[in-house]
């Protein structure tokens, strides 16, 4: 019985970290540069705010951005 709840409870972890990630890419278009959230398409405004929310990400952003 133990083992059947500590199986449970390990699956259900691992189901509700998993959805949770999120991943940012950004891609060289023919116009510019595009900006992806997942799989979906964003502005450029929403992708640096994003960015600010992580002290971490947005200094690296800053760093090797500065173009943008």
């Amino acid at each position: 019985m133990k083992q059947l709840f500590f199986i449970f409870s390990l699956c259900s972890f691992l189901s509700s970290t998993a959805l949770s990630a999120q991943e940012l890419t950004m891609f060289t278009g023919r116009f510019g540069w595009e900006f992806y959230q997942d799989d979906k398409k964003i502005e450029s405004d929403y992708f640096k705010k994003l960015l600010s929310g992580d002290p971490g990400a947005a200094q690296n952003w800053k760093k090797y951005h500065t173009d943008l």
